[in-house]
């Protein structure tokens, strides 16, 4: 029985699978930095650990980035993120390849990502909460719902998963630190109709998620 079980883990682990680029090579040595920190392709690499700051350095002319994670992790993180993407419905989705760095990911947002500055900031964080995210055992809202920054905006992150991924809200100014006030700082505070008035669909109607979230009762 447990022979079988396993056979059907493996199966689901092969089913959503990420299909990897060709490998990039890694020439910088300054790679020895926190898991959950971002750096762009400009040698020599400079990681930034702040999301939000490195959310406002990327731009829609922006090829890809790599990204920090705990080391063997890059199919965790690349199959979160692409799960989310399915989820989302989204049509040309992101890439993904590995480095000669085992505990760095090379990844490549669509342009679903890239147009949006609050997309680009709750980016950031789905990639951290994919270093939370095990293949084999597939623990998607586990994982989803056990990064602090989204457990905190709950249900502003239900409600983008469920396709009112448009952000109509107030201008994203620099607040009393270095940091721009992003999706964490915008929305873990705002009331249900608020929620509802900054995140709209793009779309006439929108689709019909593919994927069992945490709670019976989805949010909308």
């Amino acid at each position: 029985m447990a022979l079988v079980e396993k056979s059907k883990d493996t199966s689901q682990a092969q089913r959503l699978m990420v299909e990897f680029g060709d490998k990039k090579t890694i020439l910088s040595p300054n790679t020895g930095v926190a898991v959950g920190s971002f750096a762009l392709d400009q040698p020599p690499l400079k990681f930034e650990m702040c999301r939000e700051r490195f959310a406002r350095s990327f731009f829609l002319s922006t090829k890809g980035f790599y990204f920090k994670h705990k080391t063997g992790d890059s199919r965790n993180v690349a199959t979160f993120v692409s799960k989310t993407e399915r989820i989302l419905n989204i049509r040309k989705r992101s890439k993904f390849s590995e480095t000669n760095r085992d505990s760095i990911l090379w990844f490549e947002p669509c342009y679903f990502w890239k147009s949006c500055r609050m997309r680009r900031s709750l980016l950031t964080i789905l990639l951290r909460a994919g270093t939370l995210y095990d293949l084999e055992t597939d623990n998607y809202e586990e994982a989803l719902f056990k990064h602090p920054y989204l457990v905190s905006t709950k249900q502003a992150v239900m409600r983008f998963m469920y396709g009112f991924t448009k952000y109509v809200g107030p201008p994203m100014k620099p607040g009393l630190t270095l940091e721009v006030k992003g999706w964490r700082e915008v929305f873990k505070k705002l009331k249900e109709y608020e929620i509802r008035k900054y995140l709209v669909s793009s779309r006439k109607k929108t689709h019909q998620i593919k994927c069992k979230l945490e709670s019976s009762q989805l949010w909308l």
